[in-house]
């Protein structure tokens, strides 16, 4: 949280508490894009997208759709792939 906002004021990220502590988790910042996805005020880009296969025991190249979808999959998603 602290090197995003310190690189710009422009970047609207809302840190959340969680444990008694001020944090910004990656799930945040994916439902941000996700939110602002077809937004013309959109404050992210897709960049790229590696999906963790624990079956194949590697990264996967994967597609803004793909993407788009991760922010809500169960906590022990990557074990069952």
């Amino acid at each position: 949280y602290k090197s995003f906002t310190a690189a710009t004021d422009q970047l609207d990220l809302s840190p959340v508490r969680m444990s008694g502590r001020l944090l910004l988790p990656p799930n945040g910042i994916a439902m941000k894009f996700v939110k602002e996805f077809n937004s013309d005020e959109r404050q992210l880009d897709f960049v790229l997208f590696l999906d963790g296969s624990e079956a194949q025991q590697r990264a996967i190249e994967k597609t803004v759709e793909d993407f788009l979808a991760t922010w809500n999959r169960p906590k022990w998603d990557i074990a069952q792939e």
